[in-house]
């Protein structure tokens, strides 16, 4: 992890305010948007929708 992953989440944390992300779920998506990945895999619902507003494909397991 890099610095400008976690300066990545914060700008998330405000962007993607309407979703209510967790500190670490904003810093998961940073990560996954900064290093060029275009899926996610998640079960956190929240988590999804904010993954598809930034334009990333989501797979979601329960």
């Amino acid at each position: 992890m890099e610095d400008r992953h976690v300066k990545r989440s914060l700008g998330l944390l405000d962007a993607l305010e309407r979703h209510a992300l967790h500190n670490l779920d904003a810093l998961h998506l940073s990560v996954a948007e900064l290093t060029g990945h275009k899926v996610l895999a998640t079960a956190d619902l929240r988590m999804a929708e904010a993954a598809k507003t930034l334009g990333l494909r989501v797979v979601t397991f329960h």
